[in-house]
C-alpha cells in the first residue's frame, strides 16, 4: 500500500510537468484501484480525485497552454448530461439517478478533458497502453482472485469494475485492442 502511495506522489511531479500524463495516471488507477489492494489502508486519500484535480490544476496553471478544440461532440455530450441532470427533477427514484449522474457528470469532464489534451498520435497511444496496463493488472488480480476462493470475481475491481458483469465487459472490450497491438511492430 505504501508502495502504491509512493508511486502516486512520485506522479504528481510528472502530472505537474505534462498535464497529459494525469490521464494517463488515472486511466490505470481507474483500474488499480487504492482499496483492492491496500485493504481499505489508502480509501480515505481518495487517490482517484486528488489525480484529477492535480491534473486540472496543472493544466490550468500551464505555462504553454495549448488545449485543442474539442468540438462539437463535447457540446452535443453536454447538453445530454444535462438533459440528464434535469430529468431528476420527475425521477422516482431520485438517490438512484444522482448516482449515475454523478457518474456521468464525471465521464463527461473526463471526456472534455481528453479531448483537449489529447492531440497527437502518441499521445493517444500511450493512453491506450495506460488502460491496458490496469487492464492486464486487473486481470491477473481476478485471475490470483480465483484460485483464492472468489470463484465469481466480486468486487475484484473497484469503482465502475466492481462485479463480475462489468469486469467481463471490461475484458471484453480491450481484447480486441490487446490482440491488434500485438501485431503492430512500431507504435
Amino acid at each position: 500500500a505504501l508502495v502504491y502511495l509512493f508511486l502516486i506522489s512520485c506522479s504528481l511531479y510528472a502530472i505537474w510537468q505534462d498535464p497529459v500524463k494525469g490521464l494517463f495516471v488515472f486511466a490505470i488507477i481507474t483500474y488499480i484501484r487504492p482499496e483492492i489492494i491496500s485493504y481499505d489502508k489508502l480509501v480515505p486519500f481518495h487517490l482517484p480525485m486528488v489525480v484529477s484535480v492535480w491534473t486540472l490544476i496543472a493544466l490550468i496553471l500551464q505555462k504553454k497552454n495549448n488545449l485543442q478544440y474539442s468540438g462539437k461532440l463535447n457540446i452535443i455530450f453536454f447538453f445530454f448530461v444535462l438533459t440528464q441532470v434535469i430529468s431528476t427533477i420527475f425521477a422516482d427514484n431520485k438517490e438512484l439517478s444522482w448516482f449515475y449522474n454523478d457518474a456521468m457528470i464525471k465521464i463527461w469532464i473526463f471526456t472534455f478533458l481528453m479531448t483537449r489534451m489529447i492531440s497527437s498520435v502518441k499521445k493517444f497511444n500511450w493512453f491506450i497502453i495506460a488502460n491496458l496496463i490496469g487492464i492486464c493488472f486487473l486481470s491477473v488480480w481476478g485471475f490470483e482472485q480465483h484460485f483464492l476462493g472468489n470463484t465469481r470475481l466480486e468486487e475484484v475491481g473497484g469503482g465502475n469494475y466492481d462485479n463480475s458483469n462489468t469486469f467481463a465487459a471490461a475484458m471484453v472490450q480491450f481484447l480486441p485492442v490487446l490482440i491488434s497491438l500485438s501485431f503492430v511492430t512500431k507504435l
